[in-house]
């Protein structure tokens, strides 16, 4: 109970409580006293519309000051009780603690700014829709993202006219599907903009009633435009690529870390008598059988051939799985990441076959005599000499 100048006249255990005063102190207290001065004002012109009989009953929330003078948070409501004559006689206030409820909304606020920030920074919007009165509501996003006036009422329609024609049934029956299975759903769909068109992501879920009907789907709409086109120039670089790769005369082979093999063109294909099919992810070198010579022993690493001879010195032969041999060169370049982690290594192989042919046929006109074919003078005289030292060194 308060008189009608503010002060305690009877409070109960919880009051007391609630504030950390006794009974007795409060009595020598007044709630205008105890009242967060912001919320003083607003408190004491609905006491005057109780006195003047504007109103009945007034209930607010409002902050107190409690004993160790932390601010504490209230739901007050308050009724006055009169004399027969009619003249106020004191006031019946209830107030009940909603601290913990302040708080909770003060997380949730926090929260929700925090979502908005990430929203906001993410190029998100989002949107909610309450099926059965068939209420749209959008947040800022989703007008800019729609490039719609944010004074226009957002609605069915309004959404319906910015897809593309193109995208319109598929994206209805997607929602609508969603809406009858009760089930969330991922649509993307394009909208026509000032500057074109803007491609949309849009993600929802459903919220049911107790009847287990949906009652709203709230959802999210994020512009994929950005991640369109760069994927885009991904793939027609990549096609660029392979155009590059198939067309060119030497044998191109892709391997990652594990010495596995990731890809190959068509030349390598052919040398190897491989498919890319059947190559993906077996390692290279039961792939590429590579060998010292034509019959000499099997290279077991590929890093092993001698920098120090030119390309077409070093006998090195790539064996055929269907059984012909190709007389190659081959060099290796590391693959890296933006970062500069190694992800694996290409391998050009080139078919040097006719290039050691010539240079065999080359060196041995140099020794041999065009008619006869016996050694030659130059050729007798070098034999001669290696014998001779033969001889010397015995």
């Amino acid at each position: 109970l308060v008189g009608t100048e503010g002060q305690w006249l009877q409070t109960n255990k919880a009051l007391c409580q609630f504030l950390g005063y006794s009974q007795e102190e409060l009595r020598g207290l007044t709630f205008q006293q105890l009242t967060w001065p912001e919320d003083l004002n607003k408190d004491l012109q609905q006491v005057e519309k109780l006195i003047s009989g504007e109103i009945n009953t007034y209930s607010m929330e409002k902050r107190y000051y409690n004993r160790n003078g932390d601010v504490v948070w209230a739901l007050l409501a308050v009724s006055l009780v009169r004399h027969t004559d009619g003249t106020p006689l004191y006031f019946i206030a209830q107030i009940e603690d909603i601290n913990e409820l302040k708080r909770t909304e003060q997380v949730n606020q926090q929260l929700m700014e925090r979502i908005t920030l990430a929203n906001e920074a993410g190029g998100i919007g989002i949107w909610e829709w309450e099926v059965k009165p068939n209420i749209f509501s959008w947040d800022k996003r989703m007008f800019e993202l729609y490039e719609i006036p944010p004074h226009i009422k957002p609605n069915w329609q309004v959404w319906y006219e910015c897809v593309l024609p193109e995208d319109r049934q598929h994206a209805e029956k997607v929602i609508r599907d969603s809406l009858q299975s009760r089930s969330p759903f991922k649509l993307e769909f394009r909208i026509a903009v000032k500057d074109g068109i803007r491609h949309i992501r849009a993600l929802a879920n459903r919220v049911l009633n107790k009847e287990g009907e949906v009652e709203r789907l709230l959802g999210i709409n994020m512009d994929m435009t950005e991640v369109k086109q760069l994927n885009e120039a991904l793939f027609q670089e990549k096609e660029r690529l392979h155009i590059t790769l198939d067309s060119i005369g030497e044998a191109v082979v892709c391997i990652d870390m594990a010495m596995k093999i990731t890809f190959m063109n068509p030349v390598a294909e052919k040398m190897s008598g491989w498919t890319q099919e059947e190559a993906l992810g077996v390692p290279l070198l039961t792939v590429l059988h590579i060998t010292f010579g034509d019959n000499g022993p099997l290279m077991e690493n590929i890093y092993s051939a001698d920098t120090s001879r030119s390309a077409i010195e070093q006998d090195v032969v790539l064996h055929c799985r269907s059984g012909g041999s190709y007389d190659v060169h081959y060099s290796i370049t590391p693959l890296s990441t933006l970062d500069g982690s190694n992800i694996g290594s290409v391998l050009v192989i080139q078919d040097v076959t006719e290039s050691r042919k010539m240079l065999r046929q080359l060196s041995y006109s140099a020794s041999h005599d065009a008619l006869t074919h016996l050694a030659n003078r130059a050729s007798f005289e070098k034999q001669l000499r290696i014998l001779l030292q033969t001889v010397n060194s015995t």
